[in-house]
């Protein structure tokens, strides 16, 4: 599987046929065939790859053992390991193939779909045991998934340079700030 995330690192996912894989790896398409069965498998268990790392980077951020600043630090640490060429790489083709898993799985029961909700869950649950409530807890840790995500999709248009640390720095203490002192509701 490494050796096909290597090859991906030039290659559009949607370009990574069976015969192309074959050139570069120096095995037959029948050798990936016979491993992976048809390309939709293939693609299966390149996201089950992405989704692995994505989980990886949840490590730090684990309810009942983070301070708001070992938030923000966790947070922070995950945002820089996801820089790496292999980060940068798994966000690439988690973007390539979002697209199209919505497609196959229109329920939203997809890997990829299961990787943002692990990312709002462990926010979410951060936020409950930080004294929010489930309507407070929910909104806020979607909405630094969001803006996590839109960071993110900066970086892949525009580069690394694009995003400085700052902001996923502020992105995470705003949620820190929100859940912690929230701001009473405005009466209609």
């Amino acid at each position: 599987m490494d050796q096909i995330l290597e090859f991906l690192v030039d290659v559009p996912l949607a370009q990574a046929s069976f015969r192309a894989l074959a050139d570069a790896l120096g095995v037959s398409t029948f050798a990936l065939v016979y491993h992976f069965g048809n390309r939709e498998q293939l693609d299966q268990e390149i996201l089950g790859v992405v989704r692995d790392r994505q989980v990886l980077m949840l490590g730090g951020i684990k309810p009942g053992n983070l301070s708001a600043e070992d938030l923000v630090e966790a947070g922070v640490l995950a945002w820089q390991e996801s820089l790496s060429r292999r980060g940068l790489l798994a966000g690439r083709l988690s973007f390539e193939a979002g697209v199209t898993e919505r497609l196959r799985y229109p329920a939203g029961d997809g890997i990829l779909a299961a990787a943002h909700s692990d990312w709002v869950r462990a926010l979410f649950d951060w936020a409950i045991e930080h004294g929010a409530t489930e309507e407070s807890a929910e909104s806020e840790a979607e909405l630094l998934v969001a803006v996590l995500s839109g960071l993110r999709y900066r970086l892949h248009l525009y580069g690394p340079d694009a995003v400085p640390i700052t902001r996923v720095e502020t992105a995470f203490r705003r949620f820190v700030e929100l859940v912690t002192h929230p701001e009473p509701a405005i009466a209609h």
